[in-house]
């Protein structure tokens, strides 16, 4: 046992070394980072959900407002008395519109932005006099102030005389601020405003909600306690019972997640049971999480990450609802993990990385991630689970595959550094030595490449953190540990004990372990640790076995609609022909869109690649059979026999069902689909805008092809 005096100083120590709880633990409680953002169900309450508002440019009309949808209609059910919660009065409206602007409010209240822009776009389509349709998508929008501002200017007319003249207000001074004050500040003004808004005429229950809905994000984005909780709450269990208060449901478990996550839990059936849908059942895993019943969370995760949503939905996955996939995967995934069953905990988070890749493009059509982005984090996932069950061999096999088919210097990056973690952590110090130059030198290049250089810190860092994590596999505490980001503290704690740090340690551990109660591997390392004076290593531990049910078997993708069209010739040609092989389906408006040209002229050299990978490619065209054959005009430069076949739907019927479509401007759009052979779409695109990246495609095909067994060369 250690002394007294070298305990002191050994606490001296990591304070001297900053080893904090904030740096410590991470949503499932094990990563060593101060900058790794936890996924709780609710990433959208983040701080770092709203740092999205500098980044996006006021559009100049509504297609541009409008580039990733919503587009496709919303199917409405009756409201019933859920009206009675509207925050508006919305006088003069039809009951069609009341409807569509009562689910818009449910959805916000639910956090669905998505949802909740769908609805709003329908009523302001059905009626563009409605002051509170353009308020509704001022709202769905509040972390994107330059977008909202612009729907609080489309609905200034309607707006004038209205009872929700006062809202625009408070609206337009909320997002006007958004550069000169804090966002817990702005958001309890706007709560304060409605407050005595209403105070001024008859208080709407729906609009003190809404106060109460902004003070409850303050609470969450500053991390301060809400005040006036206990009053907050018996107002909240008062609306619930009332005709249609069960739209304020998930507010009254959201409210306890964090301070009282048994009084939390116990709301979690009434739910459940009244809104079953994958988000809500993801909320109802938190408290349990919290709670330590990880049994229990897993039953919610598993409906939450499996459940098939209906093609229409799927195909047209906003970046945020693929964002909100990816959270309630990962979250499984830790879950299984805590649970004790590491197979099925790293199959689910195998699963992650088959999730299609859409990074953006510079002016030199350089490709790379963001750190942040699904894909890498899906990466950063499954290193850490491979770490955390002691497969180093396999860490250091798979970041050699995939440094050598990483796209861009980021992605390198992180493969470069798990593979200094893998070297470091299984005693291969050969290894060692020749993999640091090459994480330095991708690093340098990260910071002095102009579109990368913000990821500059970040690069530095993994340089520190992987020289660190080395030096205490040889024994050695470096300063620098607290750079040693995304390695699970159940790896961090046996070394650090080793290095004559056991208090630190087991102090590690502890905080980890309150951050997911009942955690079976953090608890078996800190009983070792305090019983035996050294901690189990991953490597020493052996798998439970796996409960029957708990591994992630369900397929996401969703099959292709029905595709049947004449060519050229009119000839017709059916999808099903394709059974068996990969298709790429590319949907144009016609030769008489320029864009469209441009797009196939960027997939024409590509096409003999496209076959070698056994991807064949079918185009569908807007413009009629007649006028195929002159799609892409008569020059040489400008071959209509393109080597891909064109088919015609000039009726737009397949462009419809197969969601290429914008039904409120009621104009095609469009789209790209990598279908496996089986005729389930692996990747897709619909847009405005033509999808023009065919290299990087093809490298993501082949990917998805492989990954998903999908018959592909």
């Amino acid at each position: 046992m250690m002394t007294s005096s070298s305990s002191s100083s050994v606490s001296m120590l990591f304070a001297r070394l900053k080893l904090t709880p904030a740096i410590l633990c991470w949503g499932a409680g094990l990563l060593v980072s101060p900058a790794a953002e936890p996924p709780p169900a609710w990433r959208c309450l983040s701080a770092m959900a709203w740092q999205r508002e500098q980044e996006f440019q006021k559009p100049a009309n509504e297609e541009q407002a409008f580039r990733n949808g919503p587009f496709d209609l919303p199917v409405i059910p009756d409201p019933g008395p859920r009206a009675a919660f509207l925050p508006w009065a919305a006088s003069g409206v039809s009951a069609e519109v009341k409807a569509r602007l009562v689910e818009g409010v449910r959805h916000l209240h639910a956090l669905d932005d998505t949802a909740a822009e769908r609805c709003f776009r329908d009523a302001a389509r059905l009626d563009a006099k409605c002051a509170a349709a353009w308020l509704g998508l001022a709202i769905a929008n509040e972390k994107l102030p330059s977008r909202a501002l612009y729907f609080l200017e489309q609905g200034a007319a309607a707006v004038e005389g209205s009872p929700e003249a006062a809202w625009y207000d408070l609206y337009r001074a909320f997002f006007q601020t958004v550069q000169s004050r804090d966002l817990s500040d702005r958001l309890l003004t706007l709560a304060d405003g409605i407050e005595a808004t209403q105070q001024k005429g008859k208080a709407l229950p729906g609009a003190l909600a809404m106060a109460l809905r902004y003070r409850m994000l303050a609470s969450y984005v500053s991390g301060l306690p809400m005040k006036n909780v206990e009053s907050a709450d018996a107002q909240l269990l008062t609306w619930t019972k009332q005709p249609g208060g069960d739209i304020l449901l998930p507010y009254t478990v959201l409210l306890w997640t964090k301070t009282d996550p048994a009084r939390a839990s116990a709301r979690v059936e009434a739910l459940v049971q009244k809104w079953p849908q994958p988000a809500m059942q993801r909320l109802a895993a938190d408290p349990l999480l919290a709670a330590g019943n990880l049994r229990g969370a897993m039953s919610h995760l598993e409906v939450a990450y499996q459940a098939k949503e209906p093609y229409e939905a799927l195909a047209l996955e906003t970046p945020s609802q693929l964002q909100q996939r990816w959270d309630r995967g990962a979250a499984l995934a830790w879950t299984l993990y805590h649970a004790g069953e590491c197979v099925p905990a790293l199959d689910a988070a195998t699963r992650l990385l088959n999730q299609a890749r859409k990074p953006g493009f510079t002016g030199l059509e350089a490709v790379d991630d963001d750190p942040s982005g699904i894909y890498l984090e899906g990466v950063k996932l499954r290193a850490q689970l491979l770490m955390a069950t002691g497969d180093w061999a396999g860490l250091a096999a798979w970041m050699q595959e995939i440094t050598i088919q990483s796209d861009g210097l980021v992605q390198k990056l992180h493969s470069q550094y798990f593979s200094m973690l893998a070297a470091a952590g299984s005693g291969q110090r050969e290894a060692l030595v020749k993999l640091r130059p090459s994480l330095k030198q991708t690093a340098d290049l990260v910071q002095a490449t102009p579109y990368l250089n913000r990821h500059g810190p970040l690069a530095i860092r993994m340089v520190r953190g992987a020289d660190a994590f080395a030096d205490l596999c040889q024994g050695r505490v470096s300063p620098f540990l607290k750079d040693a980001v995304d390695v699970p503290a159940v790896v961090l704690a046996p070394k650090v004990a080793a290095a004559g740090a056991k208090d630190g340690a087991i102090a590690m551990l502890e905080e980890a372990l309150g951050k997911q109660p009942g955690s079976k591997p953090v608890l078996a390392a800190l009983e070792s640790l305090k019983t035996s004076g050294a901690a189990q290593t991953p490597a020493e531990r052996v798998d439970a076995p796996a409960t029957a049910g708990s591994a992630v078997t369900a397929t996401l993708a969703p099959m292709a609609p029905a595709l049947s069209l004449p060519d050229k010739n009119g000839s017709v040609v059916d999808l099903t022909a394709y059974r068996g092989r990969p298709v790429l389906v590319i949907f144009f408006l016609g030769g008489g869109c320029p864009h469209c040209v441009e797009q196939l002229q960027k997939f024409r050299p590509h096409v003999p690649s496209y076959h070698l990978a056994g991807i064949s490619l079918l185009t569908v065209s807007t413009d009629p059979v007649a006028d195929l054959a002159l799609t892409l005009g008569g020059k040489s430069e400008l071959d209509p026999d393109l080597p891909f076949q064109i088919l015609s739907d000039s009726g737009l019927s397949t462009f419809k069902a197969w969601k290429c479509h914008d039904d409120f401007l009621n104009k095609p759009m469009h789209g790209t689909f990598l279908l496996d052979g089986e005729g389930r779409v692996l990747w897709s695109d619909i847009s405005h805008d033509p999808y023009v990246q065919a290299g990087y495609l093809l490298g993501e095909c082949r990917r998805l092809l492989k990954v998903g067994g999908g018959q592909g060369s």
